[in-house]
Protein backbone atom coordinates (compact mmCIF):
# COMPACT_ATOMS: atom_id res chain seq x y z
CA UNK A 1 0.00 0.00 0.00
CA UNK A 2 1.17 3.25 -0.56
CA UNK A 3 2.06 5.86 2.48
CA UNK A 4 -0.82 7.53 1.79
CA UNK A 5 -2.91 5.07 2.16
CA UNK A 6 -1.61 3.73 5.56
CA UNK A 7 -2.07 7.22 6.60
CA UNK A 8 -5.52 7.09 5.64
CA UNK A 9 -6.77 3.51 7.47
CA UNK A 10 -4.41 4.36 10.32
CA UNK A 11 -6.86 7.09 11.07
CA UNK A 12 -9.80 4.36 11.06
CA UNK A 13 -7.83 2.26 13.43
CA UNK A 14 -7.23 4.80 15.71
CA UNK A 15 -10.59 4.33 16.81
CA UNK A 16 -11.88 1.83 19.12
CA UNK A 17 -10.88 -1.62 17.64
CA UNK A 18 -12.46 -4.40 19.19
CA UNK A 19 -10.66 -6.62 17.03
CA UNK A 20 -7.37 -5.90 18.14
CA UNK A 21 -8.35 -6.42 22.00
CA UNK A 22 -10.75 -9.34 21.74
CA UNK A 23 -11.09 -9.99 25.47
CA UNK A 24 -12.37 -6.54 25.93
CA UNK A 25 -16.35 -6.06 26.41
CA UNK A 26 -18.09 -3.76 25.23
CA UNK A 27 -21.95 -2.72 24.48
CA UNK A 28 -23.21 -3.00 20.87
CA UNK A 29 -25.48 -0.34 19.62
CA UNK A 30 -26.90 -0.17 15.84
CA UNK A 31 -28.31 3.29 16.63
CA UNK A 32 -24.59 4.23 16.55
CA UNK A 33 -24.14 3.18 12.88
CA UNK A 34 -27.81 4.12 11.87
CA UNK A 35 -26.50 7.73 12.75
CA UNK A 36 -23.48 7.30 10.82
CA UNK A 37 -25.64 6.28 7.89
CA UNK A 38 -27.57 9.03 8.16
CA UNK A 39 -24.28 11.70 8.10
CA UNK A 40 -23.62 10.17 4.95
CA UNK A 41 -27.13 10.26 3.68
CA UNK A 42 -27.74 6.48 4.42
CA UNK A 43 -25.17 4.65 1.21
CA UNK A 44 -26.26 1.51 2.51
CA UNK A 45 -29.85 2.05 0.78
CA UNK A 46 -28.43 2.91 -2.63
CA UNK A 47 -27.88 -0.93 -3.74
CA UNK A 48 -29.24 -4.23 -3.37
CA UNK A 49 -27.95 -6.42 -0.48
CA UNK A 50 -27.36 -10.16 0.73
CA UNK A 51 -26.70 -10.59 4.04
CA UNK A 52 -24.38 -13.41 5.59
CA UNK A 53 -23.96 -14.11 9.04
CA UNK A 54 -22.53 -18.05 10.38
CA UNK A 55 -19.89 -19.00 12.36
CA UNK A 56 -18.21 -20.96 9.78
CA UNK A 57 -18.03 -20.53 6.05
CA UNK A 58 -19.81 -16.84 5.69
CA UNK A 59 -16.50 -15.30 4.52
CA UNK A 60 -15.96 -18.22 1.60
CA UNK A 61 -19.74 -18.14 1.05
CA UNK A 62 -20.07 -14.42 0.22
CA UNK A 63 -16.59 -14.73 -1.79
CA UNK A 64 -18.34 -17.45 -4.26
CA UNK A 65 -21.61 -14.87 -4.16
CA UNK A 66 -20.43 -11.85 -5.12
CA UNK A 67 -17.95 -13.52 -8.00
CA UNK A 68 -21.31 -14.97 -9.16
CA UNK A 69 -22.56 -11.79 -9.36
CA UNK A 70 -19.80 -10.05 -10.82
CA UNK A 71 -19.88 -12.54 -13.98
CA UNK A 72 -23.25 -12.21 -14.39
CA UNK A 73 -22.29 -8.76 -15.07
CA UNK A 74 -23.29 -6.77 -12.06
CA UNK A 75 -20.76 -4.22 -10.56
CA UNK A 76 -20.71 -5.88 -7.11
CA UNK A 77 -19.54 -5.02 -3.56
CA UNK A 78 -17.96 -7.25 -0.92
CA UNK A 79 -17.82 -6.64 2.40
CA UNK A 80 -15.52 -9.21 4.67
CA UNK A 81 -13.44 -9.33 7.57
CA UNK A 82 -11.15 -10.18 8.80
CA UNK A 83 -8.18 -9.12 6.13
CA UNK A 84 -5.39 -11.19 4.79
CA UNK A 85 -2.67 -8.53 4.20
CA UNK A 86 -4.79 -5.14 3.75
CA UNK A 87 -7.74 -3.43 4.55
CA UNK A 88 -8.77 -3.07 0.79
CA UNK A 89 -9.92 -6.99 0.90
CA UNK A 90 -12.93 -6.01 3.07
CA UNK A 91 -14.04 -3.62 0.98
CA UNK A 92 -13.78 -4.58 -2.94
CA UNK A 93 -15.19 -5.12 -6.08
CA UNK A 94 -15.70 -8.65 -6.03
CA UNK A 95 -12.73 -9.12 -4.26
CA UNK A 96 -10.46 -7.11 -6.81
CA UNK A 97 -9.41 -4.24 -5.58
CA UNK A 98 -10.07 -0.35 -6.81
CA UNK A 99 -7.18 1.97 -6.95
CA UNK A 100 -5.64 3.23 -3.93
CA UNK A 101 -7.84 6.71 -4.62
CA UNK A 102 -11.03 5.50 -4.20
CA UNK A 103 -9.94 4.83 -0.39
CA UNK A 104 -8.27 7.25 0.14
CA UNK A 105 -11.27 9.55 -1.03
CA UNK A 106 -14.08 8.17 0.70
CA UNK A 107 -12.07 7.90 4.33
CA UNK A 108 -11.25 11.61 3.52
CA UNK A 109 -14.79 12.16 3.28
CA UNK A 110 -15.60 10.52 5.88
CA UNK A 111 -13.16 12.13 8.58
CA UNK A 112 -14.51 15.69 7.31
CA UNK A 113 -17.55 14.80 7.50
CA UNK A 114 -16.69 13.32 11.45
CA UNK A 115 -14.81 16.56 11.91
CA UNK A 116 -16.35 19.10 10.51
CA UNK A 117 -20.43 18.85 11.53
CA UNK A 118 -21.79 18.92 15.31
CA UNK A 119 -23.15 15.58 14.94
CA UNK A 120 -19.97 13.65 13.64
CA UNK A 121 -18.21 15.37 16.77
CA UNK A 122 -20.03 13.90 18.69
CA UNK A 123 -19.94 10.14 17.28
CA UNK A 124 -16.13 10.24 17.31
CA UNK A 125 -16.04 9.55 20.94
CA UNK A 126 -18.39 6.64 20.72
CA UNK A 127 -17.35 4.48 17.22
CA UNK A 128 -15.15 1.57 16.51
CA UNK A 129 -13.13 1.40 13.95
CA UNK A 130 -15.50 -1.94 12.79
CA UNK A 131 -18.21 0.32 12.71
CA UNK A 132 -16.36 2.79 10.44
CA UNK A 133 -15.05 0.02 7.91
CA UNK A 134 -18.80 -0.56 7.69
CA UNK A 135 -19.94 2.24 6.70
CA UNK A 136 -17.10 3.05 4.76
CA UNK A 137 -17.63 -0.39 2.50
CA UNK A 138 -21.19 1.38 2.04
CA UNK A 139 -19.84 4.91 0.96
CA UNK A 140 -17.34 3.30 -1.37
CA UNK A 141 -19.85 0.75 -3.27
CA UNK A 142 -22.49 3.88 -3.30
CA UNK A 143 -19.05 6.19 -5.25
CA UNK A 144 -18.45 3.28 -7.26
CA UNK A 145 -21.86 2.61 -9.09
CA UNK A 146 -22.76 -0.79 -7.44
CA UNK A 147 -25.78 -2.88 -8.48
CA UNK A 148 -25.20 -5.27 -5.73
CA UNK A 149 -23.40 -6.24 -2.01
CA UNK A 150 -22.17 -8.91 -0.76
CA UNK A 151 -22.14 -8.22 3.39
CA UNK A 152 -20.93 -10.28 5.74
CA UNK A 153 -21.58 -9.40 9.46
CA UNK A 154 -18.36 -9.41 11.16
CA UNK A 155 -19.40 -11.03 14.15
CA UNK A 156 -22.85 -11.90 15.30
CA UNK A 157 -25.90 -10.81 13.44
CA UNK A 158 -28.45 -9.19 15.74
CA UNK A 159 -26.23 -5.86 17.05
CA UNK A 160 -23.54 -6.06 14.46
CA UNK A 161 -22.77 -2.98 12.40
CA UNK A 162 -23.33 -4.38 8.93
CA UNK A 163 -27.35 -4.75 10.35
CA UNK A 164 -28.61 -1.53 9.42
CA UNK A 165 -29.05 -2.95 5.69
CA UNK A 166 -32.11 -3.50 4.18
CA UNK A 167 -31.23 -6.68 2.62
CA UNK A 168 -32.70 -8.28 -0.83
CA UNK A 169 -32.29 -12.19 0.85
CA UNK A 170 -29.80 -13.42 4.05
CA UNK A 171 -28.00 -16.27 4.23
CA UNK A 172 -27.02 -18.27 7.70
CA UNK A 173 -24.18 -20.60 7.06
CA UNK A 174 -23.57 -23.48 9.70
CA UNK A 175 -23.43 -22.21 13.60
CA UNK A 176 -20.94 -23.47 16.41
CA UNK A 177 -20.02 -21.96 19.70
CA UNK A 178 -17.74 -19.08 19.23
CA UNK A 179 -17.58 -15.63 21.21
CA UNK A 180 -19.32 -16.79 23.95
CA UNK A 181 -18.34 -14.18 25.79
CA UNK A 182 -20.07 -11.77 23.34
CA UNK A 183 -22.84 -14.14 21.72
CA UNK A 184 -24.01 -16.46 25.20
CA UNK A 185 -22.80 -19.89 25.85
CA UNK A 186 -25.29 -21.75 24.20
CA UNK A 187 -25.95 -23.08 20.16
CA UNK A 188 -29.68 -21.57 20.57
CA UNK A 189 -28.11 -18.04 22.37
CA UNK A 190 -25.62 -17.73 19.49
CA UNK A 191 -28.12 -18.55 16.93
CA UNK A 192 -30.76 -15.83 18.18
CA UNK A 193 -28.07 -13.75 17.39
CA UNK A 194 -27.44 -14.31 14.02
CA UNK A 195 -31.09 -14.95 13.35
CA UNK A 196 -31.32 -11.03 14.02
CA UNK A 197 -30.00 -10.39 10.56
CA UNK A 198 -33.44 -11.92 9.08
CA UNK A 199 -35.90 -8.88 8.35
CA UNK A 200 -39.49 -8.90 7.72
CA UNK A 201 -40.43 -10.92 4.32
CA UNK A 202 -37.05 -10.97 3.45
CA UNK A 203 -36.02 -14.93 2.32
CA UNK A 204 -33.80 -16.58 4.39
CA UNK A 205 -31.62 -19.52 2.65
CA UNK A 206 -29.78 -21.77 5.74
CA UNK A 207 -27.01 -24.46 5.69
CA UNK A 208 -27.61 -27.39 7.48
CA UNK A 209 -27.64 -27.21 11.41
CA UNK A 210 -28.61 -29.09 14.51
CA UNK A 211 -32.39 -28.83 15.04
CA UNK A 212 -32.00 -26.57 18.28
CA UNK A 213 -30.49 -23.98 16.15
CA UNK A 214 -33.23 -24.57 13.33
CA UNK A 215 -35.64 -23.93 15.20
CA UNK A 216 -34.60 -21.04 16.84
CA UNK A 217 -34.06 -20.23 13.04
CA UNK A 218 -37.42 -20.79 12.40
CA UNK A 219 -38.65 -18.91 15.69
CA UNK A 220 -37.67 -15.70 13.71
CA UNK A 221 -38.91 -16.45 10.61
CA UNK A 222 -42.04 -16.79 11.80
CA UNK A 223 -41.54 -13.57 13.62
CA UNK A 224 -40.79 -11.77 10.22
CA UNK A 225 -43.20 -12.97 8.04
CA UNK A 226 -40.03 -14.77 6.00
CA UNK A 227 -39.31 -17.84 3.70
CA UNK A 228 -36.99 -20.24 5.51
CA UNK A 229 -35.29 -21.97 2.69
CA UNK A 230 -32.54 -24.80 3.69
CA UNK A 231 -29.75 -26.12 1.34
CA UNK A 232 -28.32 -29.61 2.53
CA UNK A 233 -26.64 -32.50 1.90
CA UNK A 234 -28.67 -34.88 3.77
CA UNK A 235 -32.34 -33.53 3.72
CA UNK A 236 -33.39 -34.69 -0.75
CA UNK A 237 -36.79 -32.48 0.31
CA UNK A 238 -34.56 -28.83 1.45
CA UNK A 239 -34.97 -26.23 -1.37
CA UNK A 240 -31.64 -27.40 -2.47
CA UNK A 241 -29.66 -30.56 -2.29
CA UNK A 242 -25.95 -31.32 -3.09
CA UNK A 243 -23.33 -33.40 -3.17
CA UNK A 244 -20.09 -32.95 -3.56
CA UNK A 245 -16.46 -35.33 -3.75
CA UNK A 246 -13.02 -34.92 -3.31
CA UNK A 247 -10.42 -35.28 -6.28
CA UNK A 248 -7.10 -35.02 -7.07
CA UNK A 249 -8.37 -31.64 -9.24
CA UNK A 250 -10.63 -29.94 -6.61
CA UNK A 251 -14.47 -30.59 -5.35
CA UNK A 252 -16.90 -31.63 -7.78
CA UNK A 253 -20.33 -30.09 -6.47
CA UNK A 254 -23.72 -31.23 -7.98
CA UNK A 255 -26.69 -29.25 -6.95
CA UNK A 256 -30.49 -29.85 -7.30
CA UNK A 257 -33.09 -27.74 -6.44
CA UNK A 258 -37.10 -28.41 -6.38
CA UNK A 259 -37.08 -26.84 -9.79
CA UNK A 260 -34.01 -27.36 -11.59
CA UNK A 261 -30.48 -28.19 -10.73
CA UNK A 262 -26.82 -26.49 -11.49
CA UNK A 263 -24.89 -27.55 -14.52
CA UNK A 264 -22.27 -30.31 -12.47
CA UNK A 265 -18.90 -28.28 -11.71
CA UNK A 266 -15.35 -28.35 -10.40
CA UNK A 267 -14.62 -26.39 -7.61
CA UNK A 268 -11.03 -24.74 -7.28
CA UNK A 269 -10.64 -26.34 -3.58
CA UNK A 270 -9.36 -29.44 -2.15
CA UNK A 271 -11.53 -28.83 1.13
CA UNK A 272 -15.00 -30.77 0.82
CA UNK A 273 -17.03 -28.03 3.35
CA UNK A 274 -16.75 -25.78 0.35
CA UNK A 275 -19.27 -27.75 -1.27
CA UNK A 276 -21.72 -25.98 0.94
CA UNK A 277 -20.42 -22.94 0.49
CA UNK A 278 -21.01 -22.98 -2.77
CA UNK A 279 -24.41 -24.69 -2.72
CA UNK A 280 -25.51 -21.85 -0.79
CA UNK A 281 -24.29 -18.89 -2.93
CA UNK A 282 -25.60 -20.80 -6.00
CA UNK A 283 -29.14 -20.65 -4.75
CA UNK A 284 -28.74 -17.62 -3.36
CA UNK A 285 -27.76 -16.10 -6.74
CA UNK A 286 -30.58 -18.15 -8.34
CA UNK A 287 -33.24 -17.22 -5.43
CA UNK A 288 -32.28 -13.61 -4.56
CA UNK A 289 -31.13 -12.68 -8.53
CA UNK A 290 -32.45 -14.73 -10.76
CA UNK A 291 -29.21 -15.43 -12.48
CA UNK A 292 -28.80 -18.31 -14.98
CA UNK A 293 -27.50 -21.75 -13.83
CA UNK A 294 -24.39 -21.51 -16.62
CA UNK A 295 -23.52 -18.49 -15.11
CA UNK A 296 -23.32 -19.64 -11.51
CA UNK A 297 -21.02 -22.98 -12.80
CA UNK A 298 -18.92 -20.96 -14.66
CA UNK A 299 -18.41 -18.36 -12.13
CA UNK A 300 -18.16 -21.39 -9.22
CA UNK A 301 -15.15 -22.79 -11.20
CA UNK A 302 -13.71 -19.91 -11.41
CA UNK A 303 -12.88 -18.61 -7.98
CA UNK A 304 -9.91 -19.37 -6.42
CA UNK A 305 -10.63 -18.54 -2.56
CA UNK A 306 -7.79 -16.17 -0.53
CA UNK A 307 -6.58 -18.09 2.39
CA UNK A 308 -8.40 -21.55 2.33
CA UNK A 309 -6.06 -24.12 1.64
CA UNK A 310 -4.60 -21.45 -0.85
CA UNK A 311 -1.55 -22.93 -2.91
CA UNK A 312 0.98 -20.33 -3.07
CA UNK A 313 3.90 -22.10 -4.34
CA UNK A 314 4.89 -25.74 -6.11
CA UNK A 315 8.21 -27.42 -5.15
CA UNK A 316 7.54 -27.84 -2.34
CA UNK A 317 3.68 -27.04 -2.23
CA UNK A 318 2.81 -24.11 0.19
CA UNK A 319 -1.04 -23.95 1.00
CA UNK A 320 -1.81 -21.47 3.63
CA UNK A 321 -5.27 -21.47 5.62
CA UNK A 322 -6.42 -19.55 8.16
CA UNK A 323 -8.57 -21.95 10.05
CA UNK A 324 -8.52 -21.07 13.67
CA UNK A 325 -11.31 -23.10 15.08
CA UNK A 326 -10.80 -27.11 16.14
CA UNK A 327 -13.71 -28.21 13.50
CA UNK A 328 -12.51 -25.95 10.75
CA UNK A 329 -8.62 -27.67 11.50
CA UNK A 330 -10.11 -30.83 11.14
CA UNK A 331 -11.57 -30.45 7.85
CA UNK A 332 -8.27 -28.42 6.73
CA UNK A 333 -6.75 -32.20 7.95
CA UNK A 334 -8.56 -34.13 6.03
CA UNK A 335 -8.55 -32.73 3.09
CA UNK A 336 -4.04 -32.74 3.33
CA UNK A 337 -4.52 -36.36 4.33
CA UNK A 338 -6.66 -37.50 1.34
CA UNK A 339 -4.13 -35.43 -1.16
CA UNK A 340 -1.04 -37.00 0.54
CA UNK A 341 -1.82 -39.02 3.12
CA UNK A 342 -0.82 -38.90 6.87
CA UNK A 343 2.28 -37.47 8.32
CA UNK A 344 2.62 -35.40 4.95
CA UNK A 345 3.61 -32.27 5.77
CA UNK A 346 5.70 -29.87 8.21
CA UNK A 347 2.66 -27.69 9.26
CA UNK A 348 3.52 -24.39 10.34
CA UNK A 349 1.24 -23.07 13.20
CA UNK A 350 0.39 -20.06 14.88
CA UNK A 351 -2.44 -19.33 17.05
CA UNK A 352 -4.00 -15.97 18.84
CA UNK A 353 -3.68 -16.09 22.43
CA UNK A 354 -8.03 -16.86 23.17
CA UNK A 355 -8.36 -20.14 20.83
CA UNK A 356 -8.07 -24.02 21.15
CA UNK A 357 -4.47 -24.75 20.31
CA UNK A 358 -4.57 -27.80 22.08
CA UNK A 359 -7.28 -29.05 20.44
CA UNK A 360 -6.13 -27.69 16.43
CA UNK A 361 -2.33 -29.55 17.45
CA UNK A 362 -3.94 -32.32 18.47
CA UNK A 363 -5.65 -32.73 14.89
CA UNK A 364 -2.68 -31.70 12.88
CA UNK A 365 -0.26 -34.31 14.86
CA UNK A 366 -2.37 -37.12 12.13
CA UNK A 367 -0.86 -35.23 9.21
CA UNK A 368 2.37 -33.56 10.39
CA UNK A 369 5.72 -34.56 10.01
CA UNK A 370 7.21 -31.55 12.04
CA UNK A 371 5.73 -28.48 13.61
CA UNK A 372 7.42 -25.43 13.40
CA UNK A 373 5.76 -22.92 15.72
CA UNK A 374 5.95 -18.91 15.11
CA UNK A 375 4.10 -16.00 16.05
CA UNK A 376 0.43 -15.44 14.17
CA UNK A 377 1.23 -11.44 13.28
CA UNK A 378 0.88 -9.03 15.40
CA UNK A 379 -2.53 -7.64 14.87
CA UNK A 380 -3.46 -10.07 18.03
CA UNK A 381 -1.59 -11.28 21.18
CA UNK A 382 -0.31 -14.53 20.34
CA UNK A 383 2.37 -16.32 22.75
CA UNK A 384 4.46 -18.82 20.28
CA UNK A 385 6.92 -19.45 23.48
CA UNK A 386 3.37 -20.91 25.29
CA UNK A 387 2.48 -23.05 22.20
CA UNK A 388 6.26 -24.10 22.05
CA UNK A 389 6.16 -25.42 25.07
CA UNK A 390 2.20 -27.08 24.65
CA UNK A 391 3.11 -29.16 21.77
CA UNK A 392 6.81 -30.33 23.60
CA UNK A 393 4.34 -31.60 26.63
CA UNK A 394 1.86 -32.94 24.16
CA UNK A 395 4.57 -35.31 22.37
CA UNK A 396 4.86 -33.60 19.10
CA UNK A 397 8.30 -33.21 16.98
CA UNK A 398 8.24 -29.06 17.25
CA UNK A 399 10.39 -26.31 16.77
CA UNK A 400 10.03 -22.66 17.83
CA UNK A 401 10.87 -19.81 15.42
CA UNK A 402 9.10 -17.08 16.96
CA UNK A 403 10.05 -14.75 13.69
CA UNK A 404 7.68 -15.58 10.83
CA UNK A 405 10.21 -14.88 8.39
CA UNK A 406 12.65 -17.24 9.84
CA UNK A 407 9.84 -19.84 10.56
CA UNK A 408 8.86 -19.97 6.87
CA UNK A 409 12.24 -20.52 5.68
CA UNK A 410 12.89 -23.21 8.02
CA UNK A 411 10.02 -24.95 6.82
CA UNK A 412 11.24 -24.68 3.17
CA UNK A 413 14.59 -26.10 4.51
CA UNK A 414 13.09 -29.03 5.96
CA UNK A 415 10.15 -30.01 3.49
CA UNK A 416 12.77 -30.14 0.73
CA UNK A 417 12.18 -29.74 -2.91
CA UNK A 418 9.42 -32.21 -2.59
CA UNK A 419 7.40 -31.89 0.13
CA UNK A 420 4.53 -29.97 1.47
CA UNK A 421 4.25 -26.97 3.98
CA UNK A 422 0.72 -26.50 5.64
CA UNK A 423 0.38 -22.84 7.10
CA UNK A 424 -2.79 -22.73 9.23
CA UNK A 425 -4.53 -21.78 12.68
CA UNK A 426 -4.53 -18.29 12.10
CA UNK A 427 -5.86 -16.03 9.33
CA UNK A 428 -3.16 -13.36 10.38
CA UNK A 429 -0.67 -15.88 10.55
CA UNK A 430 -1.88 -16.62 6.83
CA UNK A 431 -1.95 -13.21 5.92
CA UNK A 432 1.88 -12.75 6.94
CA UNK A 433 2.82 -16.05 4.73
CA UNK A 434 1.19 -14.82 2.11
CA UNK A 435 3.08 -11.11 2.39
CA UNK A 436 6.22 -13.33 2.37
CA UNK A 437 5.77 -14.99 -0.46
CA UNK A 438 4.38 -12.43 -2.65
CA UNK A 439 7.67 -12.32 -4.35
CA UNK A 440 8.72 -15.56 -4.82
Amino acid sequence: MSSELDAAFSYIESFANFERRSGEVREFKLERVHRLCTLFDNPERAFKVVHIAGSKGKGSTAFYLASILRKAGYKTGLYMSPHLVSYKERISLAGEFWPDEVYISAIAEMRKALEGSSEGKRLLDEVSTFELLTVLGFLIFRKMGCDWAVVETGMGGRLDATNVVLPKGCIITHIELEHTMFLGDTLEAIAGEKAGIIKESVPVLVADQNESVLSVIRKRVRETGSDCLTVSSRDRDAYGFYQTKSTNNGVELDLYWQDGRLPSCRLNTLLDVMGENAALAASAARLFAGIDVSIIAYALESVMLPGRMQLIKKQPDLYVDGSHTADSVRMVSKAVENYYGRSSCIVVFACAADKDAKSMLETLSGIAKRFVITRAGTFKPSFPEGLYELALSMGLDAELWPDEAKALKRAFELAGKDGVILSTGSFYLAGEIIGLTKDM
